[in-house]
């Protein structure tokens, strides 16, 4: 029985190891593990970054002529966040300077040496060089990249550079060659400077030898917005649809009990409504009618948008104090031409009758 129990343990914990080396080995999980690795990278190029951009800061000021400038310099900075992180390293070393328990020359020493170490130091370095042969290991495991077959673009060779770690790349075409720069020194995987420049080629060869594809481009799904001509009705026109609205307004209140409010066009010049009709709290926007003068609205069911109606044109809308009871006023564009409205009208109360 001993001997029994002893054989199922070892046989379950060899399934386990199996299954989870299988799991290890499949392409999908490799594929996600070496977008983890990349992160990793990319985390420690940034602290590189970032000591450089602190010795370029910080040699830059010592380097000011002027002692009462140089001291409002370090000041301003002592303690301080810049965009990448702390700009000494010391969140107290504003206070040590209001104490005086050191000088503005040595907080400057002391950032200038904080830059060096994340740049120079072999801890980043190590990291770094381990990360690009787990890359190195897991890429071949998953075969032999695929060369791009197209044309080196702008955004791609950014988009490259970003993934590997680089600070903030500007790629350019000089002379039928891509330079890639950057305001501080590239990944050394990459490059040992600030910029490096080759032809087509050599950028495919470096992708490809990197392990980067080239992700394919997104197929935008087609927009379910119709494109309906923005209209100014003429003064007429707009009364009338005014006078419209007015009276809906007026029986949809009578059944519900309200007050109803009268509302009447609005006219505004061209300049007006172009600088009142940006943002969520603007007093002019543009509402799409269908043909019987309607307000066209929309409503999503299933992350698709569906409309109420059809729309035949669009026409611009007065917001601003908007009372409760009271129709959408509409607006007339009084400097600009206008034009007939392409609805339905109804027939008037009169010729009903």
């Amino acid at each position: 029985m001993k001997a029994a129990n002893a054989v199922d343990y070892s046989n379950y914990k060899a399934e386990g190891v199996e299954r989870h080396a299988n799991h290890k080995a499949n392409s999908g999980v490799r594929a996600r593990r070496i977008k983890t690795i990349l992160k990793d990278l990319r985390d420690h190029q940034r602290t590189i970054n970032h000591g450089h951009i602190i010795l370029k800061l910080w040699t830059k000021i010592k380097g000011e002529e002027n002692r009462e400038q140089l001291e409002k310099l370090v000041e301003h900075y002592s303690g301080s966040n810049i965009a990448t992180g702390s700009a000494t390293g010391d969140w107290n070393s504003w206070s040590k300077l209001r104490d005086k328990e050191i000088t503005h020359d040595e907080l400057i020493e002391s950032a200038l040496a904080y830059g060096d170490r994340m740049v120079n130091g072999e801890y980043q370095h190590r990291w770094i060089a381990h990360i690009l042969n787990r890359l190195g290991y897991e890429r071949s495991e998953l075969g032999e990249t695929t060369r791009f077959a197209g044309t080196i673009t702008k955004a791609i060779l950014q988009t490259f550079a970003r993934e590997q770690g680089a600070h903030k790349p500007e790629a350019k075409l000089i002379d039928g060659d891509w330079e890639l720069g950057s305001s501080v020194a590239l990944p050394a995987h990459i490059a040992d400077n600030t910029y490096i420049t080759m032809d087509n080629e050599g950028w495919l060869d470096l992708m490809q030898g990197s392990g980067y594809t080239v992700p394919a481009p997104k197929v935008r799904k087609p927009s379910s917005k119709v494109n309906v001509p923005l209209i100014n009705p003429t003064l007429a026109e707009a009364q009338r649809l005014q006078q419209m609205w007015n009276d809906q307004n007026l029986e949809y209140c009578t059944k519900k009990g309200y007050r109803a409010k009268t509302a009447e066009v609005r006219e505004a010049s061209q300049a007006r409504v172009s600088a009142n009709s940006k943002g969520d709290y603007a007093h002019f926007k543009t509402y799409e009618l269908d043909k019987d003068g309607n307000h066209v609205s929309y409503k999503y069911e299933r992350c698709e948008r569906i409309a109420s109606s059809t729309p035949v044109c669009r026409i611009r809308i007065f917001v601003g104090g908007h009372e409760f009871y009271k129709a959408d006023v509409v607006t007339h564009l009084i400097d600009k031409p206008g034009k007939p409205l392409p609805i339905n009208w109804p027939e008037s109360k009169e010729k009903a009758a």
